[in-house]
């Protein structure tokens, strides 16, 4: 069933991705505009610095732009949103985590990450990377500082990531980066989530990729975030 719902998902993903731009990556002065994980109408203007340098992710591949100067994307695709590419897949997901006790009782499905590349502390599950460095920490409760514990499995020390007040986001700990096919421990013992980790073997060149290696790997939440940020399915 897996199988043909990611066939679904690349055929009309290869029409449909270019609605949409992804940073993969950005570095200087204008980084905080552009987020790693972040999606950006294909349609949107990027206006860099001197000494920015953002990599972006659309329908038609990878581009590296770099500042100064102003960059328009290459145009919505006349085709169905990501909406519509992943509905199927969305589906069959929530039906999935009801079964398994996620969704329990009728309760409210876990929070929408914030961005792609966010791993949710406060439920767990499984998460994708393209490369360990690109690791957020999230918290649903931003109010107040605090550091969480990160084990690897049941070994070891735990490290701690610490969030400042105010900050709902923090990078994964240096000295536990998290690893391909990881399994972690976060959160204090009263309420530790398991996290597992999937660093895809080959970068996916454009967002018909990652969308299907996300559902591969069992990916829901970042599935969900795509979902979100390509708006409702169209008919």
């Amino acid at each position: 069933m897996m199988k043909r719902v990611i066939i679904l998902m690349s055929a009309l993903a290869a029409s449909a991705a270019s609605a949409q731009m992804l940073v993969v990556r950005a570095t200087g002065p204008s980084a905080g505009s552009y987020a790693p994980g972040k999606m950006l109408p294909a349609t949107a203007t990027v206006t860099l610095a001197a000494g920015d340098e953002i990599v972006v992710m659309d329908g038609g591949g990878t581009r590296s732009l770099k500042g100064p100067g102003s960059f328009t994307g290459k145009g919505a695709s006349q085709a169905a949103g990501l909406g519509t590419m992943l509905a199927s897949l969305g589906d069959r997901t929530n039906s999935r985590m009801a079964r398994t006790g996620a969704i329990r009782g009728g309760g409210p499905a876990p929070a929408l990450l914030p961005s792609l590349w966010a791993i949710d502390t406060t439920t767990g599950g499984t998460f994708c990377l393209v490369n360990s460095t690109d690791a957020q920490l999230w918290r649903a409760d931003s109010s107040a500082a605090t550091s969480v514990p990160i084990r690897k499995g049941d070994d070891g020390a735990p490290a701690y990531a610490s969030f400042d007040a105010g900050a709902a986001t923090t990078p994964w700990p240096a000295d536990i980066s998290p690893r391909a096919d990881g399994e972690y421990l976060i959160g204090p013992d009263a309420n530790v989530q398991s996290v597992s980790i999937r660093i895809l073997a080959d970068s996916p060149g454009d967002l018909a990729a990652l969308a299907a290696a996300f559902g591969r790997s069992g990916c829901q939440r970042q599935i969900a975030f795509l979902r979100a940020a390509a708006g409702p399915a169209t008919q």
